[in-house]
């Protein structure tokens, strides 16, 4: 829906074949500085480069989220390719923060009862972390599971994360952070405005039950948040 916050950024290369990836040594310096706060700007940088000058889109938290990044790169890809820019948003990040004061606060949650996890206790603990790339193929086998069971693809992976964590915690319940683009205010031209609206929502999922349940649960409290 919209307001979501895990869309992914894509450039077509082949109609946009300025933008090249930079090289390791060229962008880790200046992300290592810090934004200039006093000054700005607080979105773009201009790298000078062995290749030549590079325009580096880099935006603080302050002015903008993962949405903005959508935004800003497609208005200068339209820019840069000769296109005509759409008109200006009817409302504004100040509009929506006006809106947001307004809204009156979310019921409070019933605590969670969670027993103590293995590791609690007197003792020394070990912290392991484990990454996991989804390939092409397995991205699609679970898109068109998503698909067969009438569910979301953010929900179908979800599913599959809070199983993993119900089986190394033991909890029939976990809370996760889910991000949220917070656009669906009713104001207008809000998926063309830049600014940070996104924030993280703790959201109680459940870990039991097989993949067609556990991913229909999952998509429905995604759905009603």
């Amino acid at each position: 829906r919209p307001g979501r916050e895990d869309e992914a950024l894509s450039v077509d290369a082949d109609r946009a074949p300025w933008i090249a990836p930079l090289p390791a040594e060229d962008v880790l310096e200046p992300l290592r500085a810090p934004l200039p706060m006093e000054r700005g700007p607080l979105i773009l940088r201009l790298l000078q480069t062995p290749a030549g000058p590079r325009l580096l889109l880099l935006v603080h938290h302050l002015v903008g989220d993962g949405w903005s990044l959508q935004v800003i790169a497609q208005e200068l890809m339209a820019l840069l390719s000769g296109a005509t820019l759409p008109a200006p948003s009817p409302s504004s990040f100040a509009d929506w923060t006006r809106w947001e004061a307004g809204q009156p606060p979310p019921p409070p949650a019933p605590p969670l009862q969670a027993p103590a996890l293995p590791w609690e206790g007197p003792g020394e603990g070990r912290v392991c972390a484990r990454f996991l790339a989804i390939d092409v193929a397995a991205t699609r086998r679970l898109k068109d599971e998503a698909a067969a069971l009438g569910v979301t693809f953010a929900a179908r992976v979800l599913a599959a994360w809070t199983h993993a964590l119900g089986q190394w915690s033991g909890h029939e319940e976990v809370v996760v952070k889910v991000a949220e683009a917070r656009r669906d205010a009713p104001l207008p031209g809000l998926e063309g405005v830049v600014g940070c609206f996104a924030d993280t929502t703790p959201l109680r999922l459940p870990t039991r039950g097989g993949v067609e349940a556990l991913s229909r649960a999952v998509h429905q409290r995604l759905a009603a948040r």
